[in-house]
């Protein structure tokens, strides 16, 4: 590593302390001065867009051993990577000194530890959840060693980054840097709150500097460029000089600022890129500045940038969808983003088609030939539905909801008007876990939960999840109660004043995201286990209670040797009905859960001070929660992995994919986000591609919130594990995030085939 980094690191901590009594946004300011741009990675001559970054995702900042960012490490505000420190004193032992001083500072200072060291004794438990310790500096978070298969917590967080910012361009991008300082100018004489605009200016002095700091790596490149470098390097100098005093006219030169911002905010979402990109695109194609060639070249080189930046669980662009004030021009791009994303067949970004009855169905018509062709992408969003499912989740008016934007796992936002942390894990599955032994763990004996009853005591379904849905609320109102510390917390330690910029209300009422600027401040948990809930309870209710084959106590013994000396009632568990069957008995059990906790979570988040609160049903958690969770009467074994979000748990949705159509449809759209995943050969979508779309319409018509569709053959990951090298480009979704099947471990790959198939 590059010594320069020690010094951007002292330059750093001095600048903390000697702002450490000034307002959060102006101390934040003065210590981004210290990182950028003098942190950020050079231009290299092959660069398409300066501020690139290197080939893991986030590297500019991982780079930096000490740090101020929304989500470093999964952690918010100020952070050091104590790793990175003693790395850098091993290199430069005569260093050490001051080192070790930065190691012990940042060990106190760092804004994750605050909120930990802070937080009250009932919320202790949801940074130190159990198998969560420290390590022996007391800072990193590393498993507990000894901790039963199974055992875990019904909802906890370790993370406290605030992710789920997801932007709007459209005011910088037509604005321009000095738009926004002559606005600061404005707004300031209006309100009066000057501490905010001059940190305002002091952030867009740094992106000024970032742009001035790269047209003059720009030039200096050109002069010794070869001949296919040196003509897109002077312009690309040329362009970084005019960013800086006026808005981009050209949509390469939107790009450009849009990638700046990008990598000093560090953002991982892009909301809806037609809308701010399209207007850009329309001209330049309009006026012979491109072609459609050109385009999409150029939309994949910003594909490539995202790719490089971006991690998998994020990356989401958002094309399509009502509430687009440019329909046509954003059309026009979003049919050239479907069609780079078809030639790059990539796992990143995370394309994202909304779409509506009335809207040109040439995009949906292009998603499904995506789909067609293996590219995992796009998802599909129906906003026929979603739209009044968010006015209803967020208490939104129709016009704000209109801009709703799924983040990386498929929870909500609204894009430019809202933040939600999903900084905590809500386990469902492990709640009626508790329910069956009286708030305690079925691996370990711990107690996870809160006393609903013994289990003699449960002498009826009713009784049953009387005790799931007291599990279930005693956790949602301390997950509401954790959002609000970690919310006060951080907004005594930092503004992100510098996001702040890209949300539509922050310049205009002087106020940061943490301090009122931002429309909606929301909380979002990520749901997990739902449906194997599902089948469970459906287990429970016929066999114990409908036909008392089993009294509860024997039901539950059995689930706690995890069925050893009892296939034979394993395989009874199996074969009762399993929800993606259309079978409204099991089915219907979805829906007052899902009710119960949507009404919930509303009513605690606005108890402690959120304008909404959501606990989303998505992906990751499914094959990593797996082994936190004991036995399940659906028949799941001890530590397997459970179903994914909203789709069938694997090898049980046996009635063909219509049935599991009509099963997923009957959701209620009042939700923090749903995600459905379906699996397709290739033959059944090519053999007739306008009947699988038929399919896909109709079942959006009848309830459908969402869908992700892999596409692919059992021969193909049957040969992948044979033959890699052949397979590099089968890409298939995991959970929250897509991944190449030959890159995964062996668990997962399992998991994956194990999938039904349609």
């Amino acid at each position: 590593m590059n010594e320069k980094y020690i010094d951007i690191s002292v330059e750093f901590t001095d600048a903390y302390k000697k702002h450490s009594d000034s307002d959060p946004a102006i101390r934040e300011a003065m210590c981004l001065k210290c990182l950028y741009p003098s942190g950020l990675m050079d231009l290299k001559e092959t660069d398409f867009f300066a501020g690139n970054g290197d080939v893991d995702a986030n590297v500019t900042f991982s780079r930096l051993p000490v740090t101020f960012h929304p989500k470093t490490q999964s952690q918010i505000a100020y952070y050091a990577s104590l790793p990175t420190l003693r790395k850098l004193a091993a290199e430069y032992p005569h260093r050490n000194d001051e080192i070790q001083e930065l190691i012990e500072f940042w060990k106190k200072e760092a804004t994750f530890v605050k909120i930990r060291e802070q937080a009250p004794p009932e919320l202790k438990d949801y940074y130190f959840p159990p198998r969560i310790c420290t390590d022996s500096d007391g800072y990193m978070r590393t498993g507990k060693k000894g901790t039963p298969l199974g055992a875990g917590f019904i909802s906890g967080s370790f993370d406290t980054r605030i992710a789920g910012i997801m932007p709007d361009f459209e005011h910088l991008l037509k604005s321009g840097i000095d738009g926004l300082y002559k606005e600061a100018d404005i707004y300031e004489k209006e309100n009066g709150n000057k501490t905010f605009y001059t940190a305002l200016r002091l952030n867009l002095d740094i992106i000024r500097d970032t742009l001035e700091h790269y047209r003059k790596q720009a030039k200096k490149l050109s002069e010794t460029a070869s001949s296919e470098h040196c003509a897109r390097l002077c312009k690309l100098e040329k362009m970084l000089f005019e960013l800086q005093h006026r808005p981009p006219v050209t949509l390469y030169e939107a790009m450009q600022l849009t990638v700046i911002l990008t990598v000093l905010i560090g953002l991982d979402n892009f909301g809806r890129m037609d809308v701010y990109f399209g207007d850009f695109l329309a001209s330049d194609l309009d006026n012979g500045i491109l072609c459609e060639e050109s385009a999409i070249n150029l939309i994949s080189e910003f594909w490539d940038f995202i790719s490089r930046n971006c991690g998998a669980y994020d990356s989401r662009v958002i094309i399509g969808g009502k509430g687009r004030h440019n329909e046509k021009n954003a059309d026009r791009f979003s049919i050239l983003a479907l069609e780079a994303a078809r030639r790059r067949h990539q796992i990143k970004p995370v394309l994202t088609l909304r779409f509506y009855k009335g809207q040109n169905p040439a995009l949906f018509e292009k998603g499904i030939d995506l789909i067609a062709e293996g590219c995992i992408y796009p998802t599909l969003y129906n906003d026929d539905l979603y739209i009044e499912g968010v006015m209803k989740s967020m208490n939104l008016p129709y016009e704000d909801a209109l801009d709703y934007a799924p983040l990386g796992c498929g929870e909500m936002v609204i894009a430019g008007k809202s933040v939600g942390s999903p900084n905590s894990t809500f386990r469902i599955l492990k709640a009626l876990e508790a329910a069956l032994h009286n708030g305690h763990d079925g691996a370990s004996g711990d107690i996870i939960g809160i006393q609903t009853g013994e289990i003699e005591e449960l002498d009826s379904f009713d009784a049953l999840m009387d005790a799931l849905f007291k599990q279930l609320e005693a956790r949602i109102e301390l997950d509401a109660k954790m959002h609000a510390h970690q919310r006060a917390v951080s907004a005594k330690e930092a503004a992100f004043v510098m996001p702040s910029i890209l949300m539509k209300d922050c310049i205009k009422r002087g106020k940061d995201i943490f301090h009122g600027g931002i429309r909606y401040f929301g909380a979002n948990f990520e749901g997990f286990g739902l449906i194997n809930t599902i089948n469970s309870l459906a287990v429970i209710k016929k066999l114990v209670y409908d036909e008392k084959i089993l009294t509860l106590s024997e039901l539950v013994h059995i689930l706690d040797v995890d069925f050893e000396g009892y296939e034979k009632e394993r395989q009874m568990f199996l074969s009762v009905d399993k929800y993606g069957n259309n079978k409204a008995w099991v089915d219907d059990m979805k829906l007052p859960i899902e009710a119960f906790i949507n009404e919930r979570a509303d009513y605690y988040g606005r108890k402690y001070g959120f304008h909404y609160c959501t606990i989303a049903n998505v992906n990751p958690g499914g094959i990593i929660i797996g082994p936190a969770t004991a036995a399940s009467a659906d028949g799941r074994q001890c530590g397997k992995p459970f179903a994914l979000a909203n789709s069938p748990m694997p090898g049980t949705d046996t009635s063909g994919i219509t049935a599991m159509l009509l099963s997923c449809a009957k959701a209620d759209a009042a939700n923090g986000g749903y995600v459905t995943n379906m699996n397709v050969s290739r033959s059944l979508i090519n053999t007739d591609k306008k009947k699988f779309s038929e399919l896909l319409k109709r079942y959006f018509e009848i309830g459908g919130l969402q869908l992700n569709i892999n596409c692919y053959s059992k021969d193909d990951m049957e040969n992948a594990l044979k033959e890699p090298e052949k397979y590099k480009n089968l890409i298939v979704r995991v959970s929250g995030y897509s991944a190449r099947f030959i890159d995964l471990d062996s668990v997962t790959q399992k998991y994956v085939m194990e999938r039904t198939l349609f």
